[in-house]
């Protein structure tokens, strides 16, 4: 290992920077603000940017989504004319691709309470109870008590170090 002396026999070293006063404190702190307000100035720039490259794209977007939806139109007006003469039809291969028709599982959508109410009364076997821990509740058990408890695992942190800048 490399001691502090033999660095300093090496051609071109320079010691490490050190603040050791107040003075250089506040250097350090003006740089930090510096730093910070160069870090802004890009962010703000840089979602200036990205906003007029969205309102860019959203705008391309919902003219390709107008376009589609006519096309779409056009194409199922067209499927619908074939399954009249054939209502067995299912799919139409085309050299640009496919036109095809599935039939489609109902759509439910649920009042839980009112259903609730009707599986308390009608069908309990439907009705569902989730356990769950609550964990505000056991770490403020663990603290009151010290105890240990299976499946949890505590670890201690640091102390955290920030600077902030005016």
């Amino acid at each position: 290992m490399l001691t502090k002396e033999l660095y300093e026999g090496i051609e071109g070293y320079q010691r490490p920077y050190e603040i050791t006063d107040q003075s250089g404190a506040i250097w350090a702190l003006r740089k930090i603000k510096m730093i910070e307000q160069r870090r802004q100035e890009a962010r703000e720039t840089a979602m200036s940017e990205a906003k007029k490259i969205m309102d860019w794209y959203e705008g391309i977007n919902e003219k390709s989504d107008r376009d589609r939806e006519y096309f779409d139109g056009l194409l199922l007006g067209y499927m619908n004319r074939l399954r009249q003469e054939d209502p067995k039809l299912k799919t139409v291969k085309l050299p640009g691709g496919e036109l095809r028709v599935r039939k489609q599982q109902p759509k439910y959508e649920y009042d839980d309470e009112a259903v609730m109410a009707w599986a308390e009364q009608w069908y309990p076997e439907a009705i569902q109870i989730k356990k769950s821990i609550s964990r505000q509740a056991v770490k403020e058990y663990v603290k009151d008590t010290g105890e240990v408890v299976p499946g949890i695992t505590i670890s201690e942190v640091g102390d955290k170090f920030s600077v902030e800048v005016e």
